[in-house]
């Protein structure tokens, strides 16, 4: 029988909107797979990233935003259900928190079960620690740590055995704690054989990237206009010399087809603009990119229609 030499886990990042999920993700893989912005709800989907260093390979794994409401729409549903159908198979599960928000009603209810659905340990980051002073960032470590404390006995043996007893103090813009985070990682996951090649970065397909840049620049281009059920369906993908792709971007109401447009079609070029470049960067080519924008009424409310644009 073959002896395992390798070290090989799956790492899942949850947490609430805006705690910097993807942008730790992009950081640890040291290169940009997930669309980033200030807005929430901006991560849809599972996306995986991927590194290998000397005898590991860790896939990154980035979920939608947990957020909690009465009449969730049809299409935050899916992602919750895609938020928590990633827990399956983990190695290890990181639950994310705003340094700045701290232990808010719902961080400590989705935190709670977090830890009671994961059959992986959970390590608790505290995120974007360098907007913050260092005395605020202590307080917040304390608080997670005390919450911890009084949430072990409510949960299983299994579950406060395996976990971490303190959050890890992080920043996506300090390498060298992201640095650190890696190297914790690494001493948690088990032995097993790599199952990505060794140059590999991401396991979604191409397409999907560059629908994700599109969908990067709409919530960057609208600011407080930004209509939240707009999609992206990429119809055409040609690579040549030249890599020709068209996009369509389906939104749910004439006035916010008009929003995307904007003004003489200022704000869907600019969408193109700024999306073309992160796409030239990825394929290393030079990228001709049409958009187009398509009222698809309620779709974001109908299964069927989240599944074929956003494919959850």
């Amino acid at each position: 029988m073959k002896e395992i030499t390798n070290n090989f886990g799956f790492i899942g990042f949850f947490g609430a909107p805006n705690a910097g999920k993807s942008t730790l993700m992009n950081a640890c893989i040291g290169e940009k797979i997930a669309a980033v912005s200030k807005k929430a709800q901006t991560t849809r989907n599972q996306i995986r990233g991927i590194i290998t260093t000397g005898s590991t390979q860790l896939v990154f794994v980035d979920t939608p935003g947990l957020h909690k409401g009465r009449k969730l729409p049809a299409i935050n549903s899916r992602m919750m259900q895609e938020a928590w159908r990633s827990l399956e198979g983990l190695d290890l599960a990181c639950y994310l928190i705003d340094t700045g928000v701290g232990i808010s009603t719902h961080e400590s209810l989705f935190l709670k079960q977090l830890c009671e659905r994961a059959n992986c340990p959970v390590l608790i980051l505290l995120t974007k620690t360098d907007k913050y002073k260092n005395k605020l960032v202590d307080e917040k470590t304390k608080e997670v740590s005390d919450f911890l404390r009084d949430l072990a006995p409510h949960l299983s043996t299994r579950v406060t055995s395996l976990g971490f007893s303190q959050p890890l103090q992080c920043s996506a813009k300090a390498k060298d704690m992201v640095k650190n985070l890696i190297r914790i990682v690494c001493s948690a996951i088990p032995q097993g054989e790599w199952q990505y090649d060794v140059d590999a970065m991401t396991d979604v397909s191409t397409q999907f990237l560059v629908s994700e840049f599109i969908r990067e620049q709409i919530f960057r281009q609208l600011g407080d206009e930004l209509p939240y059920g707009s999609g992206v369906m990429i119809d055409r993908f040609e690579e040549k010399e030249v890599t020709h792709i068209d996009a369509t971007i389906y939104v749910p109401r004439e006035g916010h087809k008009r929003i995307m447009v904007g003004k003489q079609g200022k704000t869907i070029k600019a969408i193109g603009s700024e999306a073309r470049k992160s796409v030239e960067n990825l394929l290393q080519n030079k990228v001709m990119l049409r958009l187009f924008v398509s009222v698809e009424k309620k779709w974001t409310e109908h299964p069927g229609a989240i599944h074929q644009i956003q494919g959850i």
